[in-house]
């Protein structure tokens, strides 16, 4: 998932510490889908959050989805 941004009422109320929680899900995530020969994407890397801090907007969906669909054309 994205980074969220604390600055944001609604997330700061119920997010705290997620960027460093983040940080390691997806190293754990990573590790997992490496040991078992899957694609991986981080999608941090890639999308931001909404004006609630949390979750993507539709161009962040469509920025998100292009590049997962990149990704299995090039597998395959």
């Amino acid at each position: 998932p994205p980074y969220v941004d604390e600055s944001k009422e609604y997330a700061e109320k119920r997010y705290v510490w997620s960027k460093q929680k983040l940080i390691e899900m997806a190293k754990i995530y990573q590790d997992i889908a490496q040991k078992h020969w899957c694609l991986f994407i981080n999608s941090w890397e890639l999308v931001t959050v909404g004006d609630d801090g949390v979750h993507i907007d539709q161009q962040n969906h469509m920025i998100l989805a292009t590049a997962i669909y990149k990704k299995i054309k090039e597998v395959l």
